[in-house]
């Protein structure tokens, strides 16, 4: 009888984890120096699968499929915006972007050389870390699509 209560709750464990896991929190390990300083490698977070609509400077989590991998990366243009990097600086709808440090200077701009407008259910994004980040930037990340987005990357709390 003992057994069979313990097999059940191990059972019940399992699908709920996996149940909150799928629709509510995933654990998150980011792997990489693309977001420093915001997020280091071998950081733990959580990603909210409940987010709603990313808006600029939100940190979020995608599946990539070129890269088969899931990536962490900053919102920087949402459908709608026109974006393009012209010397070293992100300009989103003709200013530069506050989405972005202001110290951010990117030396790649990528696919973002020319102007690129974003259609409905697009968004661009990019790593805080500049010059390590593979990001939307890369033809193998490129312009991200909703239906790849994981969800939210829950801000971390400042060290104590």
């Amino acid at each position: 009888m003992i057994k069979r209560k313990s097999i059940f709750t191990i059972i019940a464990v399992v699908l709920l984890t996996f149940y909150i896991s799928r629709y509510y929190y995933q654990v998150c390990l980011i792997h990489g120096s693309s977001m420093e300083p915001a997020y280091h490698s071998w950081q733990l977070t959580l990603i909210d699968r409940r987010s709603a609509i990313p808006q600029p400077g939100t940190v979020i989590a995608v599946r990539c499929q070129e890269l088969n991998a899931t990536i962490v990366k900053r919102v920087v243009a949402v459908p709608g915006d026109t974006l393009f990097i012209r010397n070293g600086f992100l300009y989103v709808n003709g200013a530069k972007s506050p989405a972005v440090s202001p110290a951010a200077y990117y030396e790649y701009a990528g696919i973002a050389a020319d102007v690129i407008t974003l259609k409905e259910g697009e968004y661009f994004v990019l790593g805080d870390n500049c010059s390590e980040s593979i990001d939307s930037r890369n033809e193998s990340v490129g312009i991200i699509s909703a239906q790849d987005i994981l969800g939210e990357i829950i801000p971390q709390r400042s060290s104590w």
